[in-house]
């Protein structure tokens, strides 16, 4: 007969040390390494990030530049509208609309850039093809206005300028680890 106080191996868990052991080898790392791989893969991260925004931002002011001093008049066919939902989904936010047209020859459908407003599908309205890459067409009206603005560099600063001080806050902790101390 057992009593309570016993072992049967039924519901028994072991100890504390047994309960914590896995099956496999023990498992034992570097704290300070693993933070500083953390740390190296996120400082790598946000410069990818800074870099791709720049580089987005820069593309498009060349694009708006090309638009608007050496972009090629079309008339493009309105072949359907979208509507587009705001942020609760109960009121329209705009149109997305798709157009037709020929640039040497080559048709193309795509999306028109700078429409936000509803055109029956077969309207006729004035476009502007980048002349770098001929399936990109916004709305002659949008790129008469359109302009470079500073705000779209925000992003890409902000995440270049704390890069470099995550950067120097790193390299800085870093010198004072390995320096030997002053007996």
């Amino acid at each position: 007969m057992t009593t309570p106080s016993s072992s049967s191996g039924i519901g028994d868990h072991g100890s504390a040390e047994e309960r914590s052991a896995l099956r496999g080898p023990e498992v034992s790392f570097n704290k300070e390494r693993v933070i500083a791989v953390v740390v190296v893969l996120s400082l790598v991260g946000l410069a990818l990030l800074a870099l791709v925004l720049t580089v987005g931002v820069i593309r498009n002011d060349a694009q708006q530049t090309r638009l608007r001093h050496g972009g090629i008049p079309v008339t493009v066919t309105v072949v359907g509208c979208l509507g587009q939902l705001g942020g609760s989904g109960t009121n329209a936010a705009g149109y997305t609309c798709t157009g037709s047209y020929s640039v040497d020859g080559t048709r193309y459908q795509v999306p028109i850039g700078g429409v936000t407003t509803f055109y029956a599908t077969g309207s006729k309205l004035d476009g502007v093809v980048d002349p770098n890459e001929h399936s990109s067409v916004y709305a002659a009206s949008s790129v008469a206005t359109m302009h470079a603005s500073w705000t779209q560099w925000i992003g890409p600063v902000l995440l270049g300028v704390a890069f470099l001080v995550l950067l120097a806050l790193v390299l800085v902790r870093s010198r004072r680890a390995t320096r030997s101390p002053t007996a």
